[in-house]
């Protein structure tokens, strides 16, 4: 991709590749400049090449966020999908089972969905938190998930208290926010020391 862009005459109103890597934005999660995907990418957006986050094109305005909360309204597409990461859902939550070994660990799984993730949790002995901008979304998983609390907006509008939770799960999550460094940031306030 480099090649590509190397090779790019410089006219007006364009930008020389050391101009371009310039205004490369810096990964939220570890500070690198992010690279585009390539463009034949079924993705588009941005991959950090020191830690791998993906950065997508996020909801900016008001419309675009609207056709991300239409995608999510539909009749539970992602049954199907949370059905194909039940295996991995159970081994994450064996992962920090690990790491957190104690009793009544709290987790808060960000951009919950459906809540598929957080009825694995619930079921493996986690108290689940739940936060997602849906609605629709919201209301099943507090029918899927009896106790869980679950708050309906992104999450800053939460106003969690710091050091509340033992573990934050963002599962396809930063790669559709303005501001990935904002939810990691607001992700480290909420979690307790060692979690």
């Amino acid at each position: 991709m480099h090649e590509m862009r190397a090779i790019r005459s410089v006219g007006e109103g364009m930008l020389s590749v050391v101009e371009e890597e310039a205004l490369l934005p810096a990964c939220p999660a570890c500070g690198v400049a992010m690279n585009p995907l390539p463009f034949d990418s079924r993705q588009q957006g941005r991959r950090c090449g020191i830690c791998g986050l993906l950065y997508q094109h996020a909801a900016f305005s008001p419309d675009d966020r609207e056709t991300l909360v239409r995608h999510y309204r539909s009749l539970d597409p992602h049954a199907k999908v949370a059905a194909s990461r039940a295996g991995f859902y159970r081994h994450a939550l064996q992962y920090l089972a690990a790491a957190i070994p104690f009793d009544n660990r709290r987790l808060l799984d960000v951009g919950c969905g459906y809540g598929y993730f957080l009825e694995e949790a619930k079921a493996s002995g986690w108290k689940p938190k739940g936060v997602d901008i849906v609605p629709e979304a919201v209301e099943s998983t507090r029918l899927r998930v009896p106790g869980a609390e679950v708050h309906c907006g992104d999450l800053g509008s939460a106003e969690l208290p710091a050091q509340s939770l033992d573990a934050v799960t963002l599962w396809d999550v930063l790669c559709h926010v303005e501001n990935p460094a904002i939810e990691i940031e607001e992700s480290y306030r909420v979690l307790a020391s060692g979690g």
